[in-house]
């Protein structure tokens, strides 16, 4: 449901936000007395999920670990697996730039604790050093954004929660497949 009500008549702006809040909908833009209000079918930002939505996101972290684990035994960084727990809490809530944040935060751990330890550089030549794959580059990059504030364009906007949940899942779940990459880097003997 999309529903766009522009008018001068505050007391009818003022109805159309209650009716907004009443039909479990989201105000999108308040510009003058322009209002565009969305329905919230199938969205779980703010609100808690459902426990199918929760349990079928838990099954997908998973099945990608198991994937990216395979057979084989690795060394493995103990803040790392610490905070894959969070990230998988993340990822079940819906917070999905958060996941991208907090997934980096694993690579980084990782690979510091179980290719380079003690190395001293920043995550960019961290990753540099390994030969990591490329798209952790740009993984790294939409972490910062997300995190180093640019005025002129930020890298998230409130619209942006709203509206492209599904782009932000997308990137949420690349985020999970390229960090248990990093995770699972080092076999063990």
């Amino acid at each position: 449901m999309d529903i766009c009500v522009w008018s001068k008549d505050y007391s009818f702006s003022t109805f159309c936000v209650y009716y907004a809040l009443i039909q479990n909908s989201v105000i999108l833009n308040i510009k003058g007395f322009g209002i565009v209000i969305v329905g919230l079918q199938n969205m779980d930002h703010i609100e808690h999920p459902s426990s199918e939505i929760w349990e079928q996101r838990r099954c997908w972290f998973e099945a990608v670990a198991e994937k990216a684990q395979g057979e084989g035994s690795y060394l493995l960084s103990e803040q790392a697996c610490a905070l894959t727990a969070d990230v998988q809490a993340t990822f079940c809530a819906g917070a999905w730039a958060g996941v991208i944040i907090l997934s980096m935060a694993v690579v980084d751990a990782a690979l510091r604790e179980t290719e380079i330890p003690g190395f001293k550089g920043n995550t960019k030549k961290l990753l540099e050093a390994v030969n990591a794959n490329h798209r952790l580059q740009a993984m790294r990059k939409r972490r910062n954004e997300l995190v180093h504030m640019d005025s002129e364009k930020p890298a998230l906007t409130v619209d942006q929660q709203w509206t492209e949940r599904d782009k932000l899942e997308r990137e949420a779940r690349e985020a999970i497949e390229l960090m248990f990459e990093a995770f699972f880097f080092s076999p063990g003997v």
